[in-house]
């Protein structure tokens, strides 16, 4: 599993590419390579004369492997998978699962078990399903 935390050295380097526009010179040398390679390539001019950064940050979110896995089990047995079921909102996140669960009834126990708390004993001792254990 990859490290998640970075060194100082590391934040300093990344500090200096950004402030010192080092990805403008290597682009900027690439371009000239390519430019030597082919000089009749009029869009390594224009190219050129435009130099931008072109790696944004994404405006999308990404899936995880942990949420594609959620989502087919989900889609499996519901037929369908809101994606709302993994937003950080827990409203948005209970009406996501209720609107799975209309459309199957066997599973409303078990959803308003959970959104009630099942860490209260008065909760589970009035729960009627089948206990795992047994």
């Amino acid at each position: 599993m990859a490290n998640k935390r970075t060194s100082a050295s590391d934040k300093a380097y990344h500090m200096t590419y950004k402030t010192q526009q080092i990805w403008a010179k290597n682009r900027r040398a690439k371009l000239e390579r390519a430019l030597k390679r082919n000089p009749n390539n009029l869009q390594i001019v224009e190219a050129l004369k435009d130099i931008s950064y072109r790696r944004g940050t994404p405006k999308t979110t990404h899936w995880s492997a942990s949420a594609i896995t959620t989502a087919q089990l989900v889609k499996k047995f519901c037929g369908f998978c809101d994606k709302n079921i993994f937003h950080a909102n827990k409203d948005l996140k209970l009406a996501a699962w209720t609107h799975i669960a209309s459309k199957r009834p066997e599973l409303t126990t078990r959803i308003n078990s959970h959104t009630k708390g099942m860490f209260s004993i008065k909760t589970r001792a009035h729960t009627k399903e089948v206990p795992t254990w047994a």
